[in-house]
């Protein structure tokens, strides 16, 4: 008899259930490992230390302040994506030193090396400086401590402040506050009423935008406060971020950095090879 040939076991057919769970799979893939936050090169030429600044910056310090100066200056970025490479000149950075680096004696310093021009001192804030809430009082005792009277500030964090907000600019001066510290969650919880305020003390534009804790602000109300956010930046010439973490979850962490920074970096994942890889991701994406 002619050998019989075996039965080969077929596998078992996917059920939408697992379909499901496959795509879902893909989803979570997490791209923010592939992004990486550069060091500023040693062989960067320090800033000179601002003249109304107190205390001594050290030399990594004065390189930050250097390349934050260069960037704001408007140079243009090249990132390779692939074989593709996009340019664009951000509207700021991310300052993502580890803890006890001195990130807020560099975002000081920089106040004070490049203040808002004069014309606009009267209708323009140094800097808003949004900042979980309680570490607001922290920033003012470390701007009183690196600036003195050379940046006067305000703090937001409740009702009554917010309410004695127009009257403190309208009556100040040349003593007016010249920065704003705001509870990141008291300001996106009482938007509205804080652009109002704002508006009528003739400090609804900022010089710079400070998110500082940004990763705590992209995730705020489960990314809900993303809109409030993108607003202020819009209201401000520079935005910087300013963590020790920038991408806690992934992903969304990366994207949401980027929206606040103004990059527009599109990803297409696709899994089959024989689809084309360079169509545009739906509006929804």
């Amino acid at each position: 008899m002619p050998p019989v040939a075996k039965k080969r076991k077929m596998a078992p057919k996917l059920t939408a259930a697992d379909g499901a769970h496959v795509v879902a799979a893909r989803l979570r893939k997490d791209l923010s490992a592939i992004f990486e936050l550069p060091c500023v090169p040693r062989d960067v030429e320090a800033a000179p230390q601002p003249t109304a600044f107190r205390g001594t910056l050290y030399g990594y310090q004065r390189r930050s302040l250097a390349r934050m100066l260069e960037i704001e200056q408007g140079q243009r970025l090249t990132v390779e994506l692939g074989i593709h490479k996009v340019t664009f000149v951000p509207k700021g950075g991310v300052v993502a030193d580890t803890v006890g680096m001195g990130k807020t004696a560099q975002l000081i310093a920089l106040l004070l090396a490049q203040p808002p021009p004069a014309s606009e001192a009267a209708h323009t804030l140094s800097a808003l400086v949004l900042t979980p809430e309680h570490l607001c009082h922290q920033w003012r005792a470390e701007l009183a401590r690196f600036a003195g009277d050379a940046l006067r500030v305000a703090i937001l964090t409740n009702e009554a402040e917010l309410g004695s907000l127009p009257f403190r600019w309208m009556r100040g001066g040349s003593n007016a506050p010249r920065v704003l510290v705001a509870s990141l969650e008291f300001l996106c919880g009482q938007f509205d009423a804080c652009l109002s305020a704002l508006s009528l003390a003739h400090a609804a534009r900022f010089d710079r935008l400070i998110l500082d804790e940004c990763h705590d602000a992209v995730l705020l109300n489960g990314g809900h406060s993303m809109s409030a956010l993108l607003q202020l930046r819009d209201c401000s010439r520079k935005v910087w971020c300013v963590t020790g973490t920038p991408f806690p979850q992934g992903d969304q962490s990366v994207f949401g950095l980027h929206q606040l920074l103004g990059v527009d970096i599109k990803f297409v994942i696709v899994n089959s090879p024989f689809m084309r890889t360079d169509r545009p991701l739906p509006p929804s994406h």
